[in-house]
């Protein structure tokens, strides 16, 4: 029988190994390591426990390495100590990479008699008071391979349990796919209405009084007026298959949500707020620059027909890249750009 207390030499050897996966993720993973990082965590729902733990750890060190003192309104007595009876706190990359393994260890180690232990399906993230606001588009790899995609203006708290992934949505618009995981479902939370899937891709809108859903691809299971995990309640529940949405209203006396199937070009239409590749071939700038606007706050004005006519070349270019695109115009096509709040105005130089 294997031993899976804690200190064990295999749950030792899964927070080393929880530890590696947290400084690779932080210096970037390649597309190899990420579906590595994938199957690591699918392989033992213990893996993404250990990984969250220690993902945390390792922000608090990021941290403290970024912090400095501001001026304080009491004078430091110690200020002008000599050297020798100073503390320097220094916390270079390699020693924190050294803490952060030896914090894995000591996390699985088995404490003195008496010592609390944490129980199963004890929360590994405290949601803070004010969630972070997205202010542009932002995407978000969650700790179990899971992708958060949030459209500027919405807020997210992720709260990951040994037995289920929570994310809570407070205000704006997310597209979330999901990492499967049979033993852990994926719940997210919004306006009262629940949203449970294992693997699968959806988007919730908490823009208003209702909570819209749609799913993209696979199913979900969702609730309404509960949280999340009355989702073991089936009498009210509602399933929605790929291609269709369901709203759901936050008024009692509102009729029951039903889901409708939804076409190809307005699932693309909805989510349009999601960056893409833009590729256009001998196309003019009026047109390029409607594709641009789609996917983005900031907005291209084409100043008269002449600039609009110019044509060119455009081949995979991210949407959200406006920068890049307006510098290439310049420095290719004789084009002047002159922004003004959220709108940046082109014209012909000639």
């Amino acid at each position: 029988m294997k031993d899976l207390s804690p200190g064990s030499p295999r749950e030792q050897d899964i927070a080393a190994q929880a530890a590696g996966w947290v400084m690779r993720r932080d210096r970037g993973l390649t597309p190899g390591e990420q579906d590595d990082f994938s199957r690591w965590l699918a392989a033992d729902p213990r893996h993404g426990g250990h990984f969250a733990r220690l993902q945390q750890a390792w922000l608090r060190l990021d941290q403290i390495e970024h912090w400095r003192s501001e001026p304080g309104a009491e004078p430091d007595p110690d200020l002008l100590v000599p050297p020798a009876r100073r503390r320097v706190l220094r916390w270079p990359l390699a020693l924190a990479a050294a803490a952060m393994v030896a914090w894995a260890l000591f996390a699985v180690w088995p404490r003195g008699p008496g010592a609390a232990v944490p129980a199963p399906g004890t929360s590994v993230a405290v949601a803070p008071r004010e969630p972070p606001v997205a202010q542009d588009y932002e995407t978000r790899t969650l700790p179990d391979g899971s992708l958060v995609e949030m459209k500027p203006g919405t807020a997210v708290v992720v709260d990951y349990t040994p037995g289920e992934r929570d994310v809570r949505l407070f205000r704006g618009e997310a597209q979330f796919t999901v990492a499967k995981n049979p033993n852990r479902p994926f719940v997210v939370t919004a306006g009262g209405v629940g949203v449970r899937a294992v693997g699968t891709a959806f988007d919730v809108n908490l823009s208003g009084p209702a909570v819209e859903v749609l799913v993209t691809e696979g199913r979900v299971q969702v609730v309404a007026g509960a949280a999340g995990h009355a989702l073991a309640r089936p009498a009210a529940s509602y399933p929605i298959a790929a291609g269709h949405e369901a709203t759901f209203s936050s008024d009692p006396a509102a009729p029951p949500p039903r889901d409708v199937p939804v076409t190809s070009a307005q699932i693309e239409d909805r989510l349009a707020w999601r960056p893409t590749l833009l590729s256009f071939t001998a196309a003019p700038l009026a047109e390029i620059v409607a594709g641009f606007n789609r996917h983005n706050r900031v907005q291209l004005v084409v100043a008269d027909s002449p600039t609009g006519a110019i044509k060119l070349d455009l081949l995979a270019f991210h949407s959200n890249n406006v920068d890049a695109f307006v510098r290439l115009l310049e420095a290719d096509y004789g084009v002047r750009a002159a922004a003004a709040g959220d709108t940046i105005t082109l014209s012909r130089t000639e």
